[in-house]
């Protein structure tokens, strides 16, 4: 088996599959749900899942004079989008942070606050939206919420140790066009 040295010792590892590559697609289980995402590297996942919003809520945004109430509505379904399909978003714990920084977002101004000499005084709640969505997109953003109480950049998905693909894990092979896929198991023996 080979072995990695760092100064604590040896680290065991098994290679399963000797090429994989970055922004190789995956389908794995990830905190008890399936869940597609791509590797970055060998600790940063990249979220594939894609965000869905109704129409009239992509109208809201769409909307220079929104209302205080229907943005809290729109961010509301962010946040339930976030807790149903994003599993990979427990990372950091971002999902619960999500639940709990609604109180932090309703008490933002509607839209940025800027002053005189064209500084941003407070973030408004159309930037924290759009934020969010750039932080779920199923790319490697990652965006700054320090605002409503998230410490850490949304949308990183660490893993300290390294990510761990479970034996049930899929490579998924797509070709550009979409017309033809192949799927790989992980473990060599299945």
């Amino acid at each position: 088996m080979p072995q990695f040295t760092k100064k604590s010792g040896t680290i065991d590892f098994e290679v399963v599959r000797p090429h994989v590559y970055l922004q190789q697609r995956i389908e794995d289980e990830v905190y008890g749900e399936v869940h597609q995402f791509a590797l970055r590297s060998s600790t940063y996942y990249r979220n594939l899942q894609q965000l869905w919003l109704p129409l009239s809520s992509q109208q809201v945004l769409l909307k220079k004079d929104a209302k205080d109430g229907e943005l809290t509505r729109v961010f509301d379904q962010i946040c339930e989008q976030a807790q149903r399909y994003f599993s990979l978003y427990e990372r950091n714990n971002f999902r619960q942070a999500l639940q709990n920084s609604r109180s932090q977002f309703v008490a933002l101004p509607t839209t940025n606050v800027i002053d005189d000499h064209g500084k941003l005084v407070q973030v408004g709640k159309r930037e924290i939206i759009s934020r969010l969505m750039r932080g779920l997109h199923a790319n490697a953003e990652r965006k700054d919420l320090k605002v409503i109480g998230i410490k850490t950049s949304f949308g990183l998905l660490q893993e300290g140790n390294g990510i761990r693909l479970g034996l049930a894990a899929k490579m998924i092979m797509e070709s550009p066009t979409g017309l033809f896929k192949r799927e790989v198991r992980i473990d060599p023996e299945s």
